[in-house]
């Protein structure tokens, strides 16, 4: 994450809710996605309880990559640039999601930020990060975020619609989400209308400076003179479900430093089409 402190997150107090009746869930799926959400939740009590660097370091490994505002290795950076011992970080998952071998997912919501003891929050804003499930549970795998203001209200926990069952995903191709990533760079190229056709209807926008919005219909304004390049992306074994992040550079200067980075999160529809359901830039 980015912004103001080191981002990575904040609680405000967030409830559990599955609006509407869903189809049958496969059952080990559901507990995968429940050990998830519990994992960040651990996370963050992790840092309330020690220190934010601590937390940290216990929930990350060499292959995690960390935003400070480009993409860093975590353990690296850790090492070298350690949070202040005095620092308050607080979170909480608002969105989260699982691909449905359970192998990879996301968990996405508020955070604050402050000084411990200081009964003050002088920073807040929204996370994101993508998680690896592993032999001792979910280990991080890329965390990114943006900064607003203090939140009008509560953002309640949306636990995701069930996936595509596995044995109907895997005909995604393994190479499918970093061409549809590409593509829809290319896209943008023509202005924030490409957008339509690459996001899922009920997909959330992260941007600095504002609480999130939903929506297809919520389509943010691009910044004018804009060019989105990719940097990577990756997804799960069972085809339905990656991440995927790069640069935002300007278009009359493309060789200069960037001007922000996109962290994006794919779901693959009924059709196997890759569909964008989160999507994050910190530079318009």
């Amino acid at each position: 994450m980015t912004n103001p402190l080191p981002v990575s997150i904040a609680a405000l107090g967030v409830v559990a809710a599955c609006a509407q009746a869903a189809p049958e869930v496969d059952p080990a799926w559901r507990a995968a996605l429940d050990e998830l959400v519990a994992s960040e939740r651990a996370f963050a009590r992790l840092a309330s309880d020690s220190t934010v660097q601590f937390a940290f370091i216990a929930n990350v490994d060499e292959a995690t990559t960390l935003f400070r505002p480009g993409p860093v290795a975590a353990a690296e950076w850790l090492q070298a640039n350690p949070f202040p011992s005095d620092l308050a970080l607080e979170w909480e998952p608002a969105s989260a999601d699982l691909a449905a071998d359970g192998s990879l997912g996301f968990t996405t919501g508020p955070w604050r930020s402050g000084r411990r003891g200081a009964g003050t929050w002088g920073g807040h804003g929204q996370y994101l990060t993508v998680w690896r499930r592993g032999s001792g549970g979910f280990i991080a795998v890329l965390d990114w975020g943006i900064g607003h203001p203090p939140p009008r209200d509560m953002i309640a926990l949306r636990l995701a619609e069930p996936p595509i069952p596995a044995t109907a995903a895997i005909g995604a191709a393994a190479d499918g989400l970093a061409i549809a990533d590409e593509d829809l760079n290319a896209a943008l190229d023509n202005g924030s209308g490409a957008w339509a056709e690459y996001v899922a209807g009920n997909v959330r926008w992260l941007r600095n400076g504002v609480e999130p919005s939903f929506g297809a219909a919520a389509i943010p304004a691009l910044r004018d003179g804009l060019t989105f390049i990719s940097l990577g992306a990756k997804s799960a074994r069972s085809g339905d479900f990656g991440f995927s992040w790069g640069e935002q550079r300007s278009t009359a200067d493309p060789a200069s430093d960037p001007v922000g980075y996109y962290v994006r999160i794919w779901r693959t529809d009924a059709d196997h089409s890759w569909k964008v359901i989160v999507d994050g830039a910190d530079g318009g």
